[in-house]
């Protein structure tokens, strides 16, 4: 707010002048604090910071567990399961986070050349397969594809961050793109997925961010927040390109809950967690809006899927229970989360029309 933020300038500029007049003016005065002074100074409170650092790191479990004796039963088993959750994000991947399930069913940030001639030794083997492209989200997207264990080729390429609307130059899409034209009939279905906050904005004009939500209590109703047009039409140029080489669906963004860590221990694994009022209706507008979007391209090779269709999300018993929590981070999918709503998943994602 307006008030806030005044409060908050007026007090950076008053920290700014006792810094300048209590630290920065005598450490310049060559005559009250000299070089070695200063290097001497510098080097103790180094020290004291490693050592700190080393005492905190060392006695990190320790605390851990004085704290958790502390706790109620069931702030002990929700804390368990959120570290368990954040340790295993990803269903198939090991502790470096690699997701190889078998030599032609593996997920990856991008393209090099031993990549794509890896690809093409498994296209020689099963013929066409699928692939799975996009952000973070796609991650998620793969782990839910691959824990079914019925594809026998599928590619994830996916790179958390990176979205077409963007065009970052260290993403993945223009060589997934260039491999395709060289290579098209290597597949013969993309599923495309990316986070949905990115495709909306506030109406005051700044674009999509997780804050939208993040910053909103629970019991408060999601307002102001439509569509961003410009991030919808760019993403479906780039899979319109796409569709030249394979047949594409996309697999539209997931109703993101964005309940904190901090606040699912404050309050439970057995608490009620729901969305936000009119956050659901908010992913539905985005829904019918990219489907009547790519609808007006009139292009039979691309395709939309609603995610929030498929799977039916119904809080709490699809965000968590005392035995596995299916989301993390806000947005994302958990490994449990993966497996879990991968039960789920109908053969219509995997139409090619």
């Amino acid at each position: 707010t307006l008030p806030l933020m005044s409060a908050l300038s007026a007090v950076s500029i008053l920290l700014g002048y006792l810094s300048w007049r209590y630290i920065e003016k005598p450490f310049r005065d060559k005559n009250t604090i000299n070089r070695t002074q200063i290097f001497s100074v510098s080097f103790v409170f180094l020290a004291g910071f490693i050592a700190v650092g080393m005492a905190g790191n060392a006695s990190s479990k320790y605390l851990e567990n004085i704290w958790l004796e502390r706790q109620t039963f069931e702030t002990r088993q929700t804390y368990e399961l959120l570290s368990e959750a954040t340790r295993l994000s990803n269903w198939g991947a090991t502790s470096e986070g690699v997701k190889e399930i078998t030599p032609c069913v593996f997920n990856v940030r991008g393209l090099n050349n031993d990549i794509e001639a890896r690809i093409l030794e498994c296209a020689k083997q099963h013929e066409r397969g699928i692939l799975v492209l996009g952000d973070s989200h796609a991650i998620d997207l793969f782990g839910v594809i691959a824990s079914r264990e019925k594809e026998t080729f599928l590619i994830g390429v996916t790179k958390g961050g990176c979205r077409p609307h963007d065009n970052l130059s260290h993403c993945h899409y223009d060589r997934v793109l260039e491999f395709l034209n060289a290579h098209p009939k290597t597949f013969k279905l993309v599923i495309y997925e990316q986070a949905g906050f990115y495709l909306l904005r506030q109406t005051n004009g700044p674009k999509g961010t997780r804050s939208m939500f993040s910053s909103l209590g629970l019991d408060e109703p999601v307002r102001n927040i439509i569509v961003d047009e410009e991030h919808i039409r760019l993403t479906s140029e780039f899979l319109e390109a796409v569709s030249e080489f394979a047949h594409v669906n996309w697999f539209l963004p997931r109703v993101e809950p964005h309940i904190s860590s901090e606040f699912i221990l404050k309050n439970g694994c057995a608490f009620d967690y729901s969305h936000r009022p009119n956050l659901y209706q908010t992913f539905t507008d985005l829904d019918n809006y990219i489907a009547t979007t790519v609808s007006s391209l009139s292009n039979n090779r691309l395709n939309t899927v609603s995610q929030n269709e498929m799977f039916q999300f119904n809080f709490p018993s699809d965000f968590m229970n005392c035995d596995a929590v299916y989301w993390v981070d806000g947005d994302h999918l958990s490994a449990a989360g993966e497996e879990y709503f991968g039960r789920r998943v109908t053969q219509e994602l995997f139409v090619s029309k």
